[in-house]
C-alpha cells in the first residue's frame, strides 16, 4: 500500500504516486515545504498544488537511471514539471547501486601535478608512475595540472577515449562522471622544446612595465632585458601585450616598424618566425585635455577625473597627461540634468547605466571637450545651534564623513547637493552629545547618530548640546610600528547617540568612557592590514572586535609577539611614592611582576615628598611633572628611596632661572615662571623645576 502525504489547503491539488525499484533509493521534494521525501517500493503518493513541480534525487550510494511515468514517457531524472504530472499519476524511478569509484592517474611528476580535494599530490605521491585513490566521493574534485615550463597535450582514459583539456596547462574531472575504476594516461612535453619559431623583442623604456602572454597560456613574462629573444609556436598565437600595472596601458606596439592597433589595454600581436617586435610602455610627450562649458554654473559637472586609475585634481578647465594615458570621466547626473558633450566635435553617446567617458589618450594634438547642461538647484538648509562653537556638520553620511564645516554663528544657512542630500552634526568634543530636531520633529534614530537625509527645500536643523560624563579611563597601547592609522579606532556607543570615534597613535592613549558606551568596538591593522597581537590586562586575546570594558582595563596591540619581562620593586620604608603601570593601572603592593615589551612604569611621589628612583643601579630623572618615568624593555629592578629632604615652603632658587609649574594632577599653570610668579600662586602643593613644592 503506498504511503500518503496530505498537504492541507491546497486549491486544484492533484494526487501523484512515486515508487522506485530499490527501497529508499532517492527522494524527492516540491514547494512550498521541500521537505525530503524518500521514494520507496511500495509507493508514496503526495498532494501537490497544480502548478507545483517535482524535484528528484539520488540517496547516497545510488544513481537514477530512468523515469517513466504509467504511459512509459520517459521524464527527467532530477526535476518534472507541473504539467507533465496529471491527478492520479504514477511516476516510477529506475535506480540502481554506484560501483566503488577508484581513480589512477598516470603521468610524468616531473612535468605535471595532481590536485585531489584541494590537496596537491607530486612525485613524493606516485606509486609506480602513477597517483591512485579509493572511495572517490561524488563531490571530489580533480585537477591535473603542467609544471612551469611544460604543458599537457592529451589525458586518455582506460577504453582509450581522449578526455578533452580545460587548456594546455590544465585537465579537470568531477568524482560523479564515472563509476567503478577509472585510468587515465596523461600525456605532456616540454614547452621549450616545442616552442620551434621565435621573435626579438625590444622595449624602449622599463622592462618591467611590460607584460606578455601567450594564448591558452594563464603564465605571463615581464622581461628583465630591453632586447631578448622570445619562442612561440603557432597554436600560441597571437601573443599579448599589456601593461604590468593593470590600472594602465603600454603606448606603442609595433611589428617590423608597422604600429599595431590597440585592442582595450591590449596589443594582439601574430608574429612570423625571425620578426621584430617593438614595445615602448609609455610616452614623454604631454596631451592637453580641454573642457568648455555652456555656463559657469555647471563647471562642477565632472565629478571626479582618473589618470591610469588614479584620481586627479584639476582646475575644471584644462588638464594635462602622458600620450596614451587612460582616461576616464565621471559626471554628476543628479546635481545636472540634460547632459550632452562632445570631444573634438564629435558626440559622446554615454552608456545606458550612469554618465561618463574613458579614453585612451593618444592623439598627440591632444582633446577639447564641449559640455551643457543644466544645473539643479541645492537644498537650503538652515542650522540653529546656540553652542555653535562645540558642533561640527558634515555634508556628508555619518559613516563617511567629509571635511568639517565649523559654525561661527547660532544659524547659518548651507546648500547642500541633491548628489549628496545628507547633513550629520557631530559634536567636536567626546563630553558633549547632540539632540537634533529637524523642521519641528525630534531625530530618534539610532543607527547613524546626528545624520539627517535632506529630502526636499527650507530644512531647518536645531541642534541642542548636551555635557555627559564619561568618568572611567581605559589605556590603549600600539607598539612603534606602521599601522594603518586610519583603522586603528575605539568606536564608543555604537549606534547610539553618544557615539564617539577614538583614532589610535603609537604609544598610550587614556580614553575616557562611560558604561553607557559598552559594548567597545576596537578596530587593529597592522602593516598590510595584518593583525596584531592583542592584549587585555597582560593576558593574550585570540579575537577582539567588540567587548565590555571595565574601568582601569588596558588593551595593547602589538604587530610582532612582545617579549615579556621581570620587573621587581624594592621600596624603602618611609619612601612615600604611589608606583604605576601603563598610566592609569595603580600598583598597590609593588614586589615582582611580569610586563610586555616598552610597558611605561611610574613612580608618583606623594604630595610634600621627596624620594631616589634607581632602575638597575642607574638613577631616574624625574619629569616636570615630578614622576619617575621608565619604559621597560628588559628584566628590571626598580629602588624607590627617601632622600631626606622636606617639602619647602617657598621658591629659593635663582629668580632668574624661570621654570614651568605644574598642579599635582600634571596640568601647567604656569610656562617658564619666575619665583615671584611662582610664589604669587594661591596656596597649595605644585610641582617647579621637577620638585614639589609648597605655598602658603
Amino acid at each position: 500500500m503506498a504511503l500518503a502525504l496530505i498537504i492541507p489547503s491546497m486549491a486544484s491539488a492533484k494526487s501523484v504516486t512515486f515508487k522506485t525499484n530499490l527501497d529508499k533509493s532517492a527522494y524527492i521534494t516540491f514547494a512550498p515545504a521541500y521537505e525530503y521525501i524518500d521514494v520507496t517500493v511500495e509507493g508514496v503518493t503526495v498532494e501537490l498544488a497544480s502548478d507545483a513541480g517535482v524535484n528528484i534525487s539520488a540517496n547516497q550510494g545510488y544513481a537514477i537511471t530512468k523515469v517513466r511515468n504509467q504511459e512509459s514517457l520517459t521524464l527527467d531524472n532530477s526535476y518534472i514539471s507541473s504539467s507533465e504530472m496529471l491527478d492520479g499519476d504514477v511516476i516510477t524511478i529506475t535506480a540502481k547501486e554506484k560501483q566503488v569509484r577508484s581513480l589512477k592517474v598516470i603521468a610524468d611528476a616531473e612535468q605535471c601535478y595532481l590536485s585531489y580535494d584541494y590537496k596537491a599530490y607530486h612525485a613524493d605521491d606516485q606509486v609506480d608512475g602513477a597517483w591512485s585513490f579509493t572511495n572517490v566521493s561524488d563531490y571530489a574534485s580533480v585537477n591535473i595540472y603542467s609544471n612551469n615550463g611544460y604543458a599537457i597535450s592529451k589525458v586518455v582514459d582506460g577504453n582509450n577515449v581522449e578526455r578533452d583539456l580545460s587548456s594546455p596547462q590544465a585537465f579537470y574531472i568531477s568524482g560523479s562522471s564515472w563509476e567503478g575504476e577509472l585510468v587515465l594516461n596523461v600525456s605532456t612535453y616540454n614547452l621549450d622544446e616545442a616552442r620551434d619559431k621565435s621573435v626579438t623583442i625590444k622595449v624602449d623604456g622599463d622592462p618591467s612595465m611590460v607584460k606578455i602572454g601567450r594564448k591558452n597560456y594563464s603564465q605571463t613574462l615581464t622581461p628583465t632585458e630591453n632586447e631578448f629573444v622570445f619562442k612561440y609556436m603557432d597554436s600560441e598565437l597571437p601573443l599579448t601585450f599589456e601593461h604590468a600595472n593593470y590600472n594602465l596601458s603600454l603606448f606603442k606596439v609595433s611589428l617590423n616598424d608597422t604600429p599595431v592597433e590597440k585592442s582595450g589595454s591590449y596589443f594582439y600581436v601574430s608574429p612570423a618566425n625571425g620578426d621584430v617586435i617593438t614595445v615602448q610602455p609609455e610616452s614623454n610627450v604631454d596631451v592637453d585635455i580641454n573642457f568648455t562649458y555652456s555656463s559657469e554654473d555647471i563647471t562642477g559637472i565632472i565629478e571626479s577625473v582618473e589618470v591610469n586609475g588614479a584620481k586627479k585634481n584639476w582646475d575644471k578647465k584644462k588638464l594635462t597627461v602622458k600620450q596614451g594615458s587612460k582616461v576616464y570621466l565621471d559626471f554628476n547626473n543628479i546635481d545636472f540634468t540634460d547632459i550632452a558633450a562632445s570631444v573634438n566635435g564629435t558626440p559622446i553617446t554615454f552608456p545606458t547605466y550612469g554618465v561618463y567617458y574613458e579614453f585612451s589618450a593618444d592623439d598627440e594634438a591632444g582633446y577639447n571637450f564641449e559640455i551643457s547642461a543644466n544645473a539643479i538647484a541645492p537644498y537650503p538648509v538652515t542650522i540653529y545651534c546656540e553652542d555653535y562653537d562645540k558642533v561640527a556638520v558634515y555634508n556628508s553620511s555619518a559613516y563617511s564623513l567629509t571635511e568639517p564645516i565649523y559654525l561661527t554663528q547660532a544659524e547659518t544657512v548651507i546648500n547642500i547637493p541633491k548628489s549628496n542630500n545628507y547633513v550629520t552634526v557631530k559634536p567636536i568634543s567626546s563630553d558633549y552629545i547632540v539632540n537634533l530636531t529637524v523642521t519641528g520633529n525630534a531625530l530618534t534614530s539610532s543607527y547613524s547618530p546626528g545624520q539627517v537625509s535632506i529630502e526636499g527645500d527650507d530644512v531647518r536643523i536645531e541642534v541642542a548640546v548636551e555635557k555627559i560624563a564619561r568618568d572611567m579611563q581605559m589605556a590603549v597601547y600600539l607598539d612603534e610600528a606602521e599601522w594603518i592609522f586610519d583603522y586603528c579606532t575605539v568606536l564608543l556607543s555604537n549606534y547610539k547617540a553618544t557615539e564617539h570615534k577614538c583614532f589610535l597613535q603609537n604609544g598610550y592613549q587614556v580614553i575616557n568612557f562611560g558604561d553607557f558606551d559598552n559594548d567597545i568596538y576596537f578596530s587593529f591593522y597592522g602593516p598590510g592590514y595584518t593583525s596584531p597581537n592583542i592584549y587585555r590586562n597582560g593576558e593574550k586575546l585570540s579575537y577582539l572586535y567588540s567587548t565590555t570594558v571595565a574601568d582601569g582595563d588596558v588593551f595593547k596591540a602589538y604587530v610582532n609577539e612582545p617579549e615579556t619581562y621581570a620587573v621587581t620593586y624594592d621600596i624603602e620604608d618611609g619612601a612615600e611614592a604611589a608606583v604605576y603601570h601603563d598610566i592609569i593601572t595603580r600598583i598597590d603592593n609593588p614586589a615582582n611582576h611580569n610586563v610586555l615589551s616598552n610597558t611605561q612604569i611610574q613612580i608618583r611621589p606623594a604630595a610634600d615628598a621627596n624620594v631616589n628612583v634607581e632602575i638597575n643601579g642607574t638613577a631616574l630623572t624625574p619629569g616636570e611633572d615630578g614622576n619617575y618615568t621608565a619604559n621597560i624593555n628588559a628584566d628590571s629592578n626598580i629602588k624607590v628611596s627617601a632622600d631626606g629632604s622636606a617639602g619647602i615652603d617657598n621658591v629659593t632658587e635663582d629668580a632668574n632661572a624661570p621654570v614651568n609649574v605644574y598642579n599635582l594632577q600634571g596640568i601647567e599653570v604656569l610656562h617658564s615662571a619666575s619665583k615671584a610668579e611662582i610664589n604669587a600662586l594661591p596656596a597649595g602643593i605644585y610641582v617647579a623645576g621637577g620638585k614639589k613644592i609648597v605655598i602658603r
